[in-house]
């Protein structure tokens, strides 16, 4: 069975069936619609779906109830079936997210990422992966069922938040379940608590805690109210409309009825009755069900008692005939019903013969009575149309009856000639378009109550008191003039402000190198860039630098403005401080247009605990959006932890994620510290205990059943989006599908490296580096070398306290064995080693690559945001681009950078494979591996020049020279100039291969070759 669509106009956002049309109105009201309320007209209709189980194949004539206008009804037919069982729906769920990478299109197996492991180890493990998954299934049933599913439930941005009403007004949703009262207040009001406050009962508050107020715009000057007011709707954003040809209403439903009525039909007069009648009959069945289920259950027990009371029922002293004949034991026994049947014997109007029902309380009477015959609907049905009550007006029967089939199914008398005229006909021109008026007549007749630009927040009365808050769904806000305290502004731009997309987004590429940045700190001067700079200074670099996707940080609104972004104040706002939403926009298509991939560093893992500008107690103590107490904080950072297992916050979260995708174009998500959302304890153990740590008490279940939701619709929301998952504790199965025990994630960050470099450039001398260590840290598992996202360093080594390798390298303090040696400089070590460590992990660690911001070519400064400490400077929250304008070292080294972008991009590495290892010597400080037909030789050797340097290598042939990071254009000596670029192997076994070449090695260099002929 499957849900009746029909198609119906109702004037009133008051109907009583859930939405599942989609156009430019939806309308989506129902007892199971947690209160969320929407609607707009599609293309060819509004679309209802009806919540009772309709029959397949039969016609329907019906209307929603509403307590205001029903304009128009027509007939379709209910043509499709849906599961009528678990399993088949299981089977349907399933196969809708076959197609959705994240779900993965294997078949279910909870456990499956545990293969290969011993059972009894993983044993804890995959108990708990078998659990988790079941809760996963539940809740995404509850999803289908009250919110048609992930699309639909992640659509509370449609609705939530400030939004203009198609009837000239500003209508407003938020979620504050512990407030008992709730108004809107700014500058249109003048601030004024009660001037514009939620109604009463479910119109102002739903049983869910979701709140609505509705602001009027304003009569202007001169215009009368009119009867149509209540009903007027405006399109805002084209200045004229099929309304304003002045239409009247009366010819436009005139004209809708000619043309679907056929000759000699009539139309029901009382479309409102009709549409109620049905509603009645419908909730009647529902309940006369579950009454007539009450009964039987109450007739089986009291047979159970009659039972036991049989044996006592024969010594009673006054037999049966004999109260049969004593009036007095009658009314004792039996109360009204003797008096009643004593009046009618006196009278003489029974029959001798047995009557039909006998006033009895014996077990054999009453189970007479039961299986006497009484008319059953379709009988009833029959009698009542031969009776002198029906009617006939010439239409078609529609009549809803009852074959007492099932509690809640509805049965349609059929008729065949009513069926094949249902079939061919088409549902009525869409009438009400022509009865919506453009901008300008709107303009005209109304000022807006709250314009565009218009500052506003929520006053809540709660448990702790009155208090003021941002709308959680605001995406626009901006500080007063001292900065402190935050307003939501409603953002309602005029059609020729809002930003138009020009470009298409670009195809996912076979490998990702990431260009991470922020943009307050992308402009050369010490102050706040601005989403502008970025797109006329930046983007442009970016695109020249090689790189295929931008990674941006710092985009949600935060008040903090050295938090550098990681403690988000208003999910659904861009940061105002470097411009609007559309400029936002605006960057976003112009990425696109440069080919560039745009992704957005998301903070779904805390929020600040900024109370007056974020969420935090936000309806009171009872934080509805985050847990109490010390489960509500994080163990390192102070910040707020949300309740990931209630509802509400759920379709926050993932409605957030759709809103950036949606509006913005977004291409993808890079989750912001995953392991603070997987755990309790916020990542923050030492891990000694092997599978244990991953399912124990201390393993937030509910945070990983929302980030497995999180992929599941993002994916389907578009196939081809990017997650990327920042976890330092390497949670099994990150990367894996869904329906194999894992999260969905497309790539987890491998941070080792980053954490490498540094620490063995600060700490351990150039002789004493591990090759070994090197390889173990970079190389990545062969069953994630596919998923893994690698950098040398991301904005994490510059910004938070620490230093980039360029800082360490080249301009941090160097050992005095390093600085007294007469065959470096700490220049030329420093440039050499740079380069060596980027080619190594490019080509080594993954199939994604990373780089912050300047970092390409060696920004010489950290980052420090104004803060206290530096006296809210801005000098060091920017960049030095201008070290590019010269010939100097810094672009010798983005020219190194640009060629190995270049490199990636023509022999596609990062996609090549598995890594084969050649050859790895701790003591010559010599690595060499293989990936696709590129062969890498590095020599990290402070000194040492190998002349002729043999290693194993699979296969006999020619390389070619193709990369080598001493070229003079790289800031290199360039040793190898004279050398051939064309080497040859040959046999011999070395390092476990049959073949190996000879190479010449100089120190601190690495050269890439090409395996060209193959010889046989």
């Amino acid at each position: 069975m499957d849900r009746c669509c029909i198609f119906a106009s109702v004037s009133a956002p008051t109907c009583q069936f859930r939405g599942v049309g989609s156009g430019t109105r939806l309308l989506r009201l129902s007892g199971k619609s947690r209160g969320l309320r929407s609607w707009r007209p599609s293309e060819s209709g509004w679309k209802f779906g009806l919540n009772s189980a309709l029959p397949v194949g039969r016609s329907w004539r019906i209307a929603p109830s509403s307590s205001d206008y029903v304009r128009r009804i027509s007939t379709v037919r209910c043509a499709t079936k849906e599961p009528e069982t678990r399993d088949e729906r299981q089977k349907e769920s399933a196969q809708s997210s076959g197609s959705s990478r994240a779900a993965g299109s294997k078949k279910v197996d909870p456990v499956g990422i545990l293969k290969g492991l011993d059972p009894l180890i993983a044993k804890p493990l995959a108990i708990f992966l078998r659990e988790r998954y079941r809760t996963y299934k539940v809740l995404k049933e509850k999803i289908s069922e009250d919110d048609d599913g992930l699309a639909e439930f992640a659509l509370g941005y449609e609705v939530m938040g400030l939004k203009r009403h198609p009837r000239h007004g500003v209508e407003f949703y938020e979620w504050a379940p512990a407030a008992h009262f709730c108004s809107l207040v700014g500058d249109f009001n003048d601030w004024v608590h009660r001037a514009n406050c939620a109604g009463e009962y479910y119109l102002g508050r739903d049983d869910f805690g979701h709140w609505r107020i509705f602001v009027e715009d304003n009569l202007r000057e001169g215009e009368e109210e009119s009867e149509d007011d209540e009903t007027q709707e405006y399109n805002y954003m084209v200045d004229f409309d099929k309304g304003d040809e002045d239409q009247g209403m009366d010819e436009v439903f005139a004209r809708s009825n000619n043309e679907y009525w056929e000759p000699g039909e009539e139309m029901p007069n009382d479309l409102e009755a009709l549409a109620m009648d049905i509603w009645n009959e419908i909730n009647k069945r529902k309940q006369g069900g579950m009454q007539e289920e009450q009964e039987e259950q109450e007739e089986e027990d009291e047979e159970d008692y009659d039972d036991d009371r049989d044996e006592d029922d024969d010594t009673e002293s006054l037999s049966e005939d004999d109260e049969d004949d004593d009036p007095e034991a009658l009314m004792k026994r039996f109360g009204d019903s003797a008096e009643d049947l004593d009046a009618v014997q006196e009278a003489g109007t029974v029959d001798e013969e047995e009557p039909d029902f006998v006033y009895s309380n014996s077990k054999q009477t009453r189970k007479k009575n039961r299986s006497h015959h009484v008319d059953d609907a379709r009988e009833r049905y029959e009698k009542w149309k031969a009776s002198d009550e029906y009617v006939d007006n010439g239409l078609p029967p529609v009549d809803i009856i009852d074959e007492g089939v099932s509690p809640g199914e509805l049965t349609v008398v059929e008729d065949p000639v009513w069926e094949k005229r249902v079939d061919e006909k088409t549902p009525p021109f869409p009438y009400w378009e022509l009865i919506v008026k453009g901008r300008k007549a709107w303009e005209k007749r109304y000022s807006p109550g709250i314009p565009h630009l218009g500052r506003y927040r929520v006053y809540l009365h709660t448990p702790d008191g009155p208090m003021e808050r941002v709308s959680a769904w605001a995406n626009y806000v901006l500080p007063d003039k001292e900065g402190g305290t935050y307003s939501g502004v409603f953002w309602d731009p005029p059609p020729e402000v809002r930003h138009k997309w020009c470009n298409q987004r670009p195809a996912r590429p076979s490998t990702l190198r990431i260009y991470e940045c922020h943009v307050g700190i992308s402009g050369g001067d010490p102050r706040v860039a601005t989403y502008a700079d970025f797109i006329s200074k930046v983007l442009p670099h970016v695109k020249e630098s090689g790189y295929n996707a931008i990674q941006l940080i710092g985009i949600q609104e935060h008040a903090e403005y050295s938090s550098v972004g990681y403690k988000v104040t208003n999910m659904f706002a861009t940061s105002s401080r470097f411009g609007t939403p559309e400029d936002f926009k605006r960057l976003v298509d112009s990425a696109h247009g440069l080919g560039l991939l745009v992704f957005m560093d998301i903070v779904h893992s805390h929020a600040a605990p900024n109370e007056m500008n974020g969420l935090a107690a936000f309806d009171g103590s009872a934080d509805c959006y985050f847990f109490p107490g010390k489960r509500g904080t994080h163990k390192r950072w102070g910040t707020r932890m949300f309740r990931y297992g209630d509802y509400e916050v759920l379709r926050y979260l993932l409605s957030n994620l759709k809103w950036w995708v949606e509006e913005y174009q977004v291409d993808g998500f890079h989750f912001h510290s995953v392991n603070s959302m997987l755990y309790t304890h916020n990542g923050l153990s030492d891990f000694s205990n092997g599978v244990q740590d991953f399912c124990n008490q201390y393993v937030d279940k509910d945070a990983q059943i929302y980030l497995m939701l999180a992929n599941e619709m993002l994916h389907q929301l578009n196939p081809n989006i990017v997650t990327i998952a920042e976890d330092v504790t390497v949670y099994p199965g990150l990367c894996e599908p869904i329906n194999q025990g894992g999260l969905g994630f497309d790539y987890s960050v491998n941070i080792l490296p980053s954490e490498l470099w540094p620490h063995i450039i600060a700490n351990v001398p150039d002789e004493e580096w591990s090759m070994t260590q090197i390889v173990k840290a970079l190389k990545a598992d062969p069953r994630s070398l596919n998923k893994t996202l690698i950098y040398t360093e991301n904005h994490n080594q510059s910004v938070v306290g620490g230093k980039s390798l360029a800082e360490l390298l080249l301009y941090g303090a160097m050992s005095k064995k390093e600085k007294l040696s007469k065959d470096s400089s700490p220049w030329s070590r420093g440039f050499a080693l740079l380069k060596m460590i980027k080619l190594i992990t490019l080509t080594l660690g993954g199939s994604a690559y990373l780089t912050f911001m300047g970092n390409e070519f060696g920004h010489p400064e950290f980052v420090e945001f104004p803060r206290s400490s530096n006296r809210y400077s801005y000098e060091r929250a920017r960049r030095q681009w201008d070290l590019l304008e010269d010939n100097g070292p810094h672009s010798q080294l983005a020219c190194f950078d640009r060629a190995l972008m270049k490199l990636d991009e023509t022999e596609i590495i990062q996609a090549s494979g598995p890594v084969t290892l050649c050859h790895v010597d701790d003591a010559t400080k010599v690595i060499t591996y293989k990936r696709g037909t590129l062969l890498f030789a590095f020599n990290f050797h402070h000194k040492n020049f190998y002349e002729v340097y043999r290693v194993g290598v699979p296969e006999a042939g020619e390389f070619k020279r193709i990369l080598d990071t001493d070229l003079k254009e790289f800031g290199g000596t360039d040793q190898l100039e004279t050398e051939p670029s064309v080497l040859s192997t040959s046999r011999g076994r070395l390092d476990k291969f049959d073949n190996n070449l000879a190479l010449q090695l100089p120190p601190r260099t690495a050269q890439v070759y090409r395996l060209g002929r193959i010889w046989e």
